[in-house]
């Protein structure tokens, strides 16, 4: 029987957006004649990103020339990062390539200020704990319209199944 990994989503909490807020569209990311797919961000860090269907073409994320980041992870407090550039400097959007290279990149900025952190709250679940989680787990499936000016990546752990690595 062969066993495959199992991704487990990383549970994100925020605010709900005001009254009224009309999302846009999520970013998604395709491999496999257009199937959804999640990213190893570390990959995507270093510009490992071949196998994407859509990696050439244009990215556009909302109408502004920079987004808001947040990310959220369990028991520790929201990331903000608020000028995460979403088209190059001439205005020529970027490519699903490039935007996840830059997104992932800040991921990983994320992740080192946040590694020193202590959890909130009572007790915080020793596998969410984001010493506890190796940056290569970390996979990125979307980005999601939460608030005016805000995106959020869906990040998923990835697990290895028993017996393999």
């Amino acid at each position: 029987m062969n066993q495959i990994a199992e991704y487990r989503l990383v549970p994100q909490h925020y605010p709900p957006a005001a009254a009224g807020f009309q999302p846009l569209p999520s970013v998604f990311f395709t491999a496999g004649n257009g199937a959804q797919c999640a990213i190893n961000v570390e990959a995507a860090c270093l510009g490992q990103l071949g196998n994407l269907d859509n990696g050439n073409q244009p990215c556009i994320v909302g109408d502004k020339l920079r987004i808001g980041l947040r990310v959220g992870w369990p028991a520790l407090l929201g990331w903000d990062y608020r000028n995460l550039a979403a088209t190059h400097a001439n205005a020529a959007p970027y490519t699903y390539k490039e935007f996840l290279n830059s997104l992932a990149n800040h991921i990983r900025k994320f992740y080192d200020e946040m590694l020193q952190n202590i959890p909130i709250g009572p007790d915080p679940d020793p596998f969410w704990m984001l010493q506890n989680v190796p940056f290569e787990e970390l996979y990125v499936s979307e980005l999601r319209h939460v608030t005016a000016g805000k995106w959020q990546p869906i990040l998923y752990r990835r697990i290895a199944a028993p017996g393999t690595q």
